[in-house]
């Protein structure tokens, strides 16, 4: 349990792959403006996390070990994604949230590249392990995402110098904020 419990904390805050390898960086300029749509990416994005990542686990161990053809792994995950996809899309439209249909591109896209991350960092733990480390890259993203709109108000607020307006100080503020995540890994 502790092992699982570390795998998560560490995944979340210290080792949150979106913030160290600025990756879904697409995601943070043109999905945060508003914050219903970053409610939503972020919790797209999670459930297919949470969805994909223990089922690839499950299928590299059932299909892939007992052959030894752990090399086709890498694809494995975007065909069990786009599996995922459809599913998730019935449940937003089930949900009443039909503008979060429109995000899912996106959501899609950080999975993949967030899963990847995820998927390399598990080594070879067993499928507690894969589920702590979607749950902690979940929620990590989704902090990355609040924590990043948030700054986007702020930076609306502001003047900045008329070099540095719009994408530039994102950009500085975001290597800030990658530091600051450094330090607590």
């Amino acid at each position: 349990m502790s092992v699982w419990l570390g795998a998560f904390l560490a995944t979340a805050f210290a080792n949150n792959a979106a913030l160290q390898h600025l990756q879904g960086l697409y995601t943070l300029s043109a999905g945060s403006h508003r914050a219903d749509a970053v409610r939503a990416l972020a919790a797209a994005t999670a459930l297919l996390l949470i969805a994909a990542l223990p089922l690839a686990h499950i299928l590299e161990r059932l299909l892939l070990d007992p052959w030894s053809l752990e090399f086709l792994l890498p694809l494995l995950f975007p065909p069990l994604l786009a599996l995922l996809l459809p599913l998730l899309q019935r449940l937003t439209k089930a949900c009443g949230a039909p503008g979060a249909a429109l995000l899912l591109p996106l959501a899609f896209v950080d999975t993949l590249i967030l899963g990847a991350v995820l998927r390399a960092q598990q080594g070879g733990g067993g499928l507690g392990t894969a589920l702590a480390l979607a749950l902690g890259g979940a929620l990590g993203f989704a902090l990355l995402l609040a924590v990043f709109h948030g700054l986007r108000c702020r930076l609306r607020e502001i003047d900045p110098p008329p070099l540095l307006r719009g994408p530039p100080i994102e950009l500085l503020c975001l290597a800030l904020l990658a530091m600051g995540g450094a330090g607590l890994g």
